[in-house]
């Protein structure tokens, strides 16, 4: 089982350990947790949840992975081909950009632009692309504006993988 986590929140680790019972009690089967902390609260790192009544026990410890101690290095995972790279910048571009939409576009378009540089399958930066423009919803009038960069940037590559997708 895995979850991922965009903010803080004090239920989060009984709800892991729901989840992890749940898929035990259905599958009869060991279930490994792994929860994915993509929130901004570097102190926050909840990895059990334990619970007491009347002499028993019941306790999970799972591992976490912390996105922001990923962004620590930023310039070796600017310098990645590995996909789970894109994902971890594009999740940190949305925190790096708030509620600023003209940033968020050319952190958009920096990615994007990666996504072609880095040698990645054209199968992987569709997907790629899918998740970053989920991520990185932008207003319509800037949506535009990326799509042209999209667009001028494929014709003079000739790399039409994303064209498909946001050229019409």
């Amino acid at each position: 089982m895995r979850e991922v986590q965009h903010r803080s929140e004090p239920a989060f680790p009984e709800r892991v350990y729901l989840y992890n019972c749940r898929i035990f009690d259905v599958y009869r089967r060991g279930v490994v947790t792994l929860a994915i902390l993509a929130d901004t609260d570097s102190n926050w790192r909840p990895n059990q949840y334990e619970r007491q009544a009347l002499g028993c026990r019941a306790r999970l410890d799972f591992p976490i992975c912390k996105l922001l101690d990923l962004v620590l290095n930023e310039a070796r995972l600017r310098g990645s081909a590995e996909p789970a790279a894109a994902v971890v910048l594009a999740n940190w571009a949305v925190q790096q950009a708030g509620r600023d939409d003209e940033r968020r576009l050319a952190l958009k378009w920096d990615l994007t632009r990666r996504l072609f540089e880095i040698g990645l399958k054209k199968a992987d930066i569709l997907e790629l692309y899918r998740l970053i423009d989920w991520l990185m919803k932008l207003p319509p009038g800037l949506e535009a504006r990326f799509r042209q960069q999209v667009c001028e940037y494929e014709r003079q590559q000739n790399m039409p993988y994303v064209t498909s997708m946001v050229c019409r």
